[in-house]
């Protein structure tokens, strides 16, 4: 049996894979590796709820990381001219924007004083990023039986409990907290 839904995959091996990428825990027999990608490319589409929300903050981290990479190729270019001239690196800077007038200190300092407007651009972009708050992550048992308390269910099986179950506890949960606050009884 090949696990190829969220309706069939139990929530634990499925975060065991994204912790580890081993498919083979998508089966319980043979299968081969064309099989396991197609039941996991499966199982992911399904499970893809990125919101607008996350699909903007992915946007701006590639953006924010092009633009320090960028800025990080440009100082070490300029600390590399400082020392030796190399036909490459300048080729590099005139390709971002900057230009050269033939007096190499004088355009290093003007491009070192300009490329300082994208660090400005960076934190810019790293202040819309939403907050991120870094606590001590719970275990997946600790959140299945959390949720299964909350939803006065009781005892769930941890080890058996399918990704759209799981995640079908965590949404109710979610209206039920929400609900709790609203009503004042939350805080």
């Amino acid at each position: 049996m090949i696990y190829d839904s969220v309706d069939t995959v139990p929530a634990k091996i499925y975060f065991k894979i994204l912790e580890t990428n081993d498919l083979s825990l998508l089966t319980t027999g043979p299968a081969s590796e064309s099989e396991l990608q197609e039941a996991w490319s499966k199982i992911e589409k399904e499970n893809s709820s990125n919101t607008k929300e996350e699909d903007k903050a992915t946007d701006l981290i590639k953006k924010i990381e092009g633009l320090e990479a960028k800025y990080e190729s440009i100082k070490l270019a300029i600390k590399y001219l400082h020392k030796e001239n190399d036909d490459e690196l300048i080729d590099l800077l005139k390709g971002y924007g900057y230009m050269f007038t033939g007096n190499m200190t004088k355009d290093l300092n003007t491009i070192t004083r300009e490329s300082k407007a994208l660090n400005i651009i960076i934190k810019r972009l790293q202040k819309k990023l939403p907050k991120q708050k870094i606590e001590n992550k719970p275990t997946f048992d600790m959140i299945v039986l959390s949720c299964a308390a909350i939803n006065g269910l009781g005892f769930v099986d941890t080890n058996t409990i399918t990704l759209s179950q799981f995640n079908a506890h965590v949404e109710i949960s979610n209206q039920k907290i929400e609900a709790l606050q609203a009503n004042g009884e939350g805080r």
